[in-house]
């Protein structure tokens, strides 16, 4: 018998005799959140031809997963699903515009794992969100499948990272958006480490034979225990993308810097293709113990062409002014306060939430956000008319 089948006839009688040193089940998780909202147009919405004034929206959303290891290499797994109930399913052909978010789940998309049926008032989504395969050791980390790509400081908007939504203004929370593709992180050096993105994406084109690619790298360096730095670099979406984000930690706070560039569209070398240079610093501070207050000032350019700030982003601001504030009444009451100007529009958002925390598995949440006042009538601002207003009440489980 050769020595490799030798190897292999062993290894397999040992599995046999301990299957638990070849596949191990654990890190269960999952939550489940029902929405009651009532949602009300804008007067500058109406008056650009949105046929409708007030209505209801119910909605329960959650996602549930697990890892394994197998031979000591792990593998995630996890399900998004959502189920949406709404008049105004019925009036926009089951597409409700990107204000209900989160709207776009994968950013990064060619395997296309998901089913969604829209029946008049009512629209249902599955959708694989996690499924990786992941092998490292103290100097390389290697993971394929469809992932999370989660850095950078940005609340209002985080341009800094092009693969996740900034979800903080929105009534929805808790789901990243996924990626198809491979990461690898060089780790060497523990004060450096190197990400490579290898992601594709088919959505990018409706979906046709053509998989737009993604080549990327990101800079994680821990300048000091108190400087931390990400750079990036790459190709993704058919436009370079460069940037850096500089956080300082202070006493009881944290200062950040974000400068970002996307240049003018590869494959469209003509005038109407712009270039866009995002950019957002901010302050976030303790005041007390109760209270944190986060200042964030941002600029996130729109290609008047081919718009895709709302892909990315909440809100379609461009120039903004963020007060975010949150409140640790005690272990169980927490309360969010946000304000957003867009310096240009004059438009203000606000959202309020207060939540209540039942035990430690479940949640009640009430919660109000729109427009406290409308933006200016101009072109530039139209998609601002379309934010609602919503009343809600959320309760989660968590498992």
């Amino acid at each position: 018998m050769k020595l490799h089948n030798l190897i292999f006839s062993l290894s397999a009688f040992t599995c046999l005799l301990n299957p638990s040193t070849v596949l191990s089940l654990e890190n269960t998780r999952g939550f489940i959140e029902y929405q009651s909202k009532t949602l009300s147009n804008t007067d500058g919405a109406e008056r650009l031809g949105s046929d409708w004034s007030s209505e209801t929206l119910q909605q329960i959303y959650g996602q549930a997963g697990f890892d394994f290891t197998v031979l000591e290499n792990k593998i995630q797994f996890e399900t998004f699903f959502r189920q949406t109930k709404s008049a105004l399913l019925e009036e926009t052909d089951g597409v409700l515009t990107n204000q209900f978010f989160p709207q776009q789940i994968v950013a990064r998309d060619v395997f296309k794992m998901q089913h969604t049926k829209t029946n008049n008032d009512l629209k249902n989504d599955i959708i694989v969100h996690r499924m990786t395969y992941s092998w490292g050791d103290d100097e390389v980390a290697f993971t394929a499948g469809r992932m999370f790509i989660q850095y950078g400081e940005g609340h209002t908007i985080n341009p800094i990272n092009p693969f996740n939504h900034s979800a903080n203004q929105s009534n929805v929370y808790g789901i990243s958006q996924a990626n198809d593709g491979v990461r690898i992180i060089l780790k060497k050096d523990t004060n450096l480490k190197l990400h490579l993105y290898f992601l594709g994406d088919k959505s990018f084109t409706d979906y046709d034979e053509e998989i737009t690619r993604t080549v990327f790298l990101r800079g994680d360096w821990k300048k000091s225990n108190q400087t931390h730095i990400n750079y990036t670099l790459g190709e993704d979406q058919k436009r370079h993308k460069y940037g850096v984000e500089i956080k300082h930690s202070f006493g009881k706070g944290i200062g950040f810097l974000q400068l970002v560039r996307f240049s003018q569209q590869i494959d469209k070398q003509e005038a109407n293709s712009e270039g866009l240079f995002h950019s957002l610093a901010g302050y976030e501070l303790d005041l007390t113990p109760i209270w944190t207050i986060r200042l964030e000032l941002g600029k996130f350019q729109k290609d008047k062409i081919n718009p895709i700030a709302g892909q990315t982003n909440y809100l379609p601001f461009e120039s903004f002014i963020a007060l975010n504030n949150l409140f640790r009444l005690n272990d169980k009451i927490t309360t969010e306060l946000n304000l957003v100007n867009d310096t240009s529009s004059k438009a203000l958002f606000y959202k309020l939430s207060n939540s209540y925390s039942l035990n430690n598995y479940s949640e009640v949440r009430v919660f109000a956000s729109g427009l406290s006042s409308e933006p200016n009538d101009d072109s530039d601002y139209i998609s601002q008319n379309f934010i609602p207003a919503e009343l809600g009440l959320a309760l989660r489980s968590k498992f």
